[in-house]
């Protein structure tokens, strides 16, 4: 993806301009997000993202809790990106962001439905 917006020539979003160990690519995890282009800074809110009270509350929690508030948690944030997903399939236009729209959208598809199952295991 940084990769499609060096082609395009946009400004990688702040909150992700940092790479880290943790896979998420430098993302805060809070549910705001930055976007600067020619000088514009642009505050866009992304679906599904965790709260620091909702980390903090999972941080706090153990055994059945923890999983069941884990996946809760999850569950929302795949959520979200199937929002962002739809969007793209309904607004883009790069054919390579589509596929990987789709794909996204096959994928969470199936993990929310995984951890709906195991949550009501628990």
């Amino acid at each position: 993806m940084q990769g499609w917006l060096t082609t395009w020539a946009v400004a990688m979003p702040s909150s992700t301009a940092a790479s880290d160990s943790d896979g998420m690519g430098g993302m805060d995890m809070g549910s705001q997000g930055r976007m600067t282009s020619g000088g514009v800074t642009t505050t866009m809110s992304m679906p599904g993202m965790t709260s620091d009270a909702d980390m903090q509350q999972l941080a706090a929690a153990s055994g059945t809790e923890f999983d069941r508030l884990f996946l809760q948690q999850m569950i929302v944030h795949h959520q979200g990106a199937l929002e962002m997903a739809d969007t793209e399939i309904a607004q883009g236009s790069n054919a390579a962001a589509l596929a990987l729209a789709q794909s996204i959208k096959t994928s969470q598809t199936a993990e929310i439905s995984e951890m709906e199952q195991i949550l009501h295991t628990l």
